[in-house]
């Protein structure tokens, strides 16, 4: 028994490992020489497993020669760190070819996507590339990119495997680089060793991994029509029907422009709008519009000499009385006409402002504790954990000290948590399983009096979808370091009246949208333990 063994044997307890110079430079290409990468959890390897490195089995980040005799013109994928979800892409943006010449990472159909850059690694980015534009995928250089070549591993399995929590924290155990943009060495993946299971297992895996895709999409599927559900609700068109400006720089809203287009057409129909006379954020450009017939625009406002001479510009001359008095605002931005024209369309149809259909309308409470560690105390609900309408169960925090806070700082079902500050208008629906949840300072909760005139999910998916851009931005409070919305704006909200029946179909889509999402997620855990019990089965075998 060398020393090593010696010293494992006498101190079970310890994280413990004795190497020689020559093990610490094996597949060690940056040199590491702190403990971290000789982890316990790291070196053993089960005796009655057969392993292959993922370098002799699959591609690492495959060559963009693949596609040098394709159209440039061809429509691909891009994504970004933040479009890769833990476990299939999400938000998936077009781009042509000829803006992707450089700096970028190639992916194709099928391939498997893993970050390796922090903080995005330690959150488990990790997916199969699916439903890709022309089946091609380029990406920002922060993830790596693996394609099973071997037929003895199915690509759903290789997945499963890298998702893994024990891989993930191995990979940054081995991160280089400064400890503000750390990242996973490719080395660390090309020495990976992967298990030789057994097909029918692998295949037992394939199959709850695309079960876990399709009810992700379809619950996609269901969210979308929901929206479409509010824009056509609200005439602003139909996310599918509307001719959107196609714009082809990385990263524009492509939702928002066909919605916003499609408001400008319906509302506008005087009015000639023109590709590219979107701005960046998707909403369009009413100041840069031509109109067909200048007599019949509605509006009251007088031709002046600058508006005449720079038609292309948004200008807009008013008095101190029509603006500092009213609004307490004498910047640009608030008195953009487009604002004014969304505000007297929604408003055309019948509404009610928020203070008005609401029992409760506050701020949260600052945390009573240190966020705990071990899993105790009130979850405590903060503007990130509010996304499409969801409050998330991941990286939810907990306090404690919680008994003498007030009631009002506590959740029921249909309550509406709307971020206030950073992440302003992104909203989440209380569920019933969340009631008696604390919602952080930063955040609103907004109580509906009466559900059977307005619908919880309805009044949310219209605050993130519609008033987030057209209302609460034009009335944002920037601060120094993060913009905010305040307690007044919410409550002055405009709230357009929807017919019940169309409400309920909206909520309806929605709720079973996120049923479908919770069992994508159940499959894909249960895919990922599947997986690692198979590993524990054979260690204990002869």
């Amino acid at each position: 028994m060398d020393l090593n063994q010696n010293l494992q044997a006498k101190y079970p307890h310890l994280e413990l490992a004795v190497l020689s110079l020559s093990a610490v430079k094996k597949d060690n290409e940056s040199f590491r020489i702190d403990s971290e990468p000789f982890k316990k959890s790291s070196l053993s390897l089960n005796a009655n497993i057969e392993y292959v490195k993922l370098s002799q089995i699959a591609t690492i980040n495959p060559s963009k020669n693949e596609i040098q005799n394709c159209d440039e013109n061809l429509e691909v994928t891009f994504l970004s760190m933040q479009n890769l979800g833990n476990g299939f892409i999400d938000n998936r943006e077009k781009a042509l070819l000829k803006n992707l010449k450089g700096g970028y990472t190639y992916f194709a159909q099928n391939d498997i996507l893993v970050a390796k850059i922090t903080p995005c690694m330690e959150h488990g980015k990790c997916a199969i590339a699916t439903n890709l534009t022309n089946k091609i995928g380029f990406g920002s250089t922060e993830f790596n990119v693996f394609r099973v070549k071997d037929s003895r591993f199915l690509q759903e399995f290789i997945f499963c495997y890298l998702n893994r929590e024990s891989i993930r924290k191995r990979a940054v155990d081995n991160m280089v680089g400064t400890s503000g943009r750390q990242r996973v060495p490719t080395a660390f993946y090309e020495n990976l060793p992967i298990p030789l299971l057994p097909q029918s297992f692998q295949l037992e895996i394939e199959k709850l991994i695309k079960t876990s895709h399709k009810f992700l999409e379809d619950s996609k599927a269901l969210y979308k029509k929901g929206e479409n559900l509010l824009y056509e609700a609200l005439g602003l068109g139909n996310l599918d029907s509307s001719t959107a400006a196609q714009n082809d720089k990385i990263g524009a809203s492509l939702r928002g422009g066909k919605a916003n287009e499609a408001f400008a057409r319906s509302a506008n129909p005087h009015l000639q709008i023109h590709k590219g006379e979107f701005i960046n954020n998707g909403l369009p450009r009413f100041d840069n519009v031509k109109s067909r017939n200048d007599a019949s625009t509605p509006s009251t406002a007088k031709t002046t000499p600058l508006t005449a001479k720079y038609p292309h510009l948004n200008i807009a001359i008013k008095p101190l009385s029509q603006t500092l008095e009213l609004s307490g605002r004498l910047d640009s931005e608030y008195y953009q006409s487009k604002y004014e024209k969304m505000e007297e369309f929604i408003k055309s149809k019948g509404f009610k402002t928020l203070q008005e259909i609401c029992s409760l309308i506050n701020y949260g409470s600052v945390p009573t504790s240190p966020y705990t560690e071990n899993g105790e105390g009130v979850p405590y609900i903060k503007g990130l954990n509010l996304k499409n309408l969801e409050v998330s169960e991941d990286k939810l925090d907990r306090i404690t000290n919680t008994e003498n806070l007030d009631c009002k700082f506590f959740t029921k079902e249909g309550d509406i948590i709307v971020s206030q500050m950073g992440t302003v208008g992104d909203c989440g629906v209380v569920d019933k399983e969340q009631e008696n949840y604390i919602f952080a300072s930063f955040t609103i909760r907004v109580r509906l009096k009466n559900t059977q005139e307005f619908n919880p999910y309805f009044v949310a998916l219209y605050i993130q979808n519609i008033a987030k851009d057209w209302y609460l931005m034009r009335n944002i409070a920037q601060a120094s370091v993060r913009q905010n919305t305040d307690l007044p704006t919410i409550k002055n909200l405009y709230v357009p009246l929807v017919d019940m029946q169309i409400q309920e179909q909206i909520a309806e889509c929605i709720t079973q949208s996120f049923i479908l999402k919770k069992e994508a997620k159940s499959l894909l855990n249960a895919a990922k333990d599947k997986v690692e019990k198979e590993i524990e089965n054979a260690a204990k075998a002869n």
